[in-house]
């Protein structure tokens, strides 16, 4: 591969994969309004080795369980979600 063709390929704009990138983010954003916690986990690669670091200071990690109770928690106390997505 050339270096030439190797630069056309880093401005390509991957039209399929920006689309499916897209979809799922809409359809985060729709579960997301319609508070559906079960779709919204399934968006998450839960499993032995998933970490996330907490939403707010300190930044603790958080293993798979603490996350889903922690933001089943906090989607309880939403009364509304109208997310607005610029430039996507």
């Amino acid at each position: 591969m050339t270096t030439a063709h190797q630069q056309d390929i880093l401005h390509d704009e991957y039209a399929d994969e920006v689309t499916a990138v897209a979809g799922t983010v809409r359809r985060i954003m729709s579960a997301a309004r319609r508070q559906d916690i079960d779709e919204l986990e399934s968006y998450h690669a839960f499993g032995p080795k998933f970490t996330k670091f907490d939403d707010f200071e300190p930044l603790d990690r958080q293993d798979a369980e603490t996350t889903r109770r922690l933001e089943r928690e906090a989607a309880s106390g939403v009364r509304e979600f109208t997310p607005e997505i610029v430039d996507l």
